[in-house]
């Protein structure tokens, strides 16, 4: 049994089903659903499961705040749906800025504690 297994099916079904999922994708801490009808959504039995942080909706699509932990989830999901239901459009746009964003995302500390530096520099110089 898959970790978030159960939690996987509670969502499944507050969210109208395997029907009403048009696609299925996610990022660094969220789950995001496009769904064909999102009147169907139970938002307060998703809220209720200890692994979900929260849940919105933005751009079209139902997001589902998980943190760390989505990639898991993600995976149980889509086993549950017993098929892959990501969306191949914007698939390879969603790639490269998930690529380019891995590249830079360990470099902000480093230049915003460069950028604090330059200004105690200039505090302490003039």
């Amino acid at each position: 049994m898959a970790k978030y297994e159960h939690e996987a099916k509670v969502v499944l079904e507050a969210v109208g089903g395997k029907e009403n999922i048009q696609s299925l994708t996610h990022c660094m801490t969220r789950l995001r659903l496009v769904l064909n009808d999102a009147s169907k959504v139970d938002k307060t039995q998703i809220a209720a499961l200890t692994a979900i942080k929260g849940t919105a909706f933005q751009s079209g699509q139902f997001q589902i705040i998980i943190g760390n932990d989505v990639k898991a989830f993600y995976e149980t999901l889509q086993d549950l749906l017993g098929e892959r239901r990501v969306s191949d459009q914007g698939a390879l746009k969603d790639q490269l800025m998930r690529s380019i964003g891995d590249v830079f995302a360990p470099l902000i500390p480093a230049i915003i504690s460069g950028g604090l530096m330059l200004g105690l520099e200039d505090l302490v110089v003039a």
